[in-house]
């Protein structure tokens, strides 16, 4: 069962068999699309999709099985770190975020 999560601007998608993960940018006004990826007891991942508006990102991911990946997408203006210029409060409160097992 995939899980899909959605910011303002974009969205992002992550579909546990396989561990494929999708970032489409919805609008172009400049901004990206980013997902965190959370796997617990593990680690945190973030994934930019930094091209442009109606593109969509896809990760080919390999992840530690039978763990619970929490997916979150926010909205950000790349600064050359992966964490520095995410909008936070950009998620869409409404679904802050979804979770499923690897």
């Amino acid at each position: 069962m995939s899980i899909y999560t959605a910011s303002k601007l974009g969205q992002a998608k992550f579909v546990p068999e396989g561990e494929h993960l999708y970032i489409t940018d919805l609008v172009s006004d400049g901004k990206s699309t980013v997902a965190r990826l959370i796997v617990a007891g593990d680690t945190t991942y973030y994934y930019w999709n930094r091209t442009k508006a109606g593109s969509t990102r896809h990760v080919n991911m390999s992840l530690p099985e039978d763990r619970h990946i929490t997916l979150v997408a926010y909205t950000g203006n790349w600064d050359g770190t992966v964490t520095g210029g995410i909008h936070w409060n950009s998620y869409d409160h409404m679904l802050e975020h979804v979770t499923t097992f690897s």
